[in-house]
């Protein structure tokens, strides 16, 4: 059986819980379990910042084409000037977001997060 080698003649098998958690022993798994935790923390708070700027990117840019009703939704508070103002600032950190979000995905995707190992 897998898993199972001159353990299983002596009498004590190694399930594979047992084994998953040798191997994450030796290989420092609490460490990358740990860093595993944190890109996850890091990825979907990135993801939520980049969703609300993507928000207030297509807010402010239908407030400079439609301003007359986004500022009467707004009750004054997005104007015209001010909205085409965040419309410019917006960009250059959504798209950081948004990369930074992809990329941890893409690397979290890549490796297994008990091991380390390349999947």
């Amino acid at each position: 059986m897998i898993g199972r080698g001159a353990d299983a003649r002596e009498g004590t098998a190694i399930t594979r819980p047992e084994g998953r958690r040798k191997l994450r022993e030796q290989k420092g798994g609490n460490v990358l379990r740990a860093r595993s935790k944190a890109l996850f923390a890091i990825g979907k708070w990135s993801g939520r910042l980049a969703w609300a700027l993507l928000l207030l990117s297509l807010l402010t840019g239908y407030g400079i084409t439609q301003f007359r009703l986004v500022e009467r939704l707004t009750l004054g508070l997005l104007t015209k000037p001010l909205a085409f103002r965040l419309h410019e600032y917006v960009g250059l950190p959504l798209l950081v977001l948004a990369i930074i979000h992809v990329g941890i995905g893409a690397f979290r995707r890549r490796r297994s997060p008990t091991t380390g190992v390349k999947s």
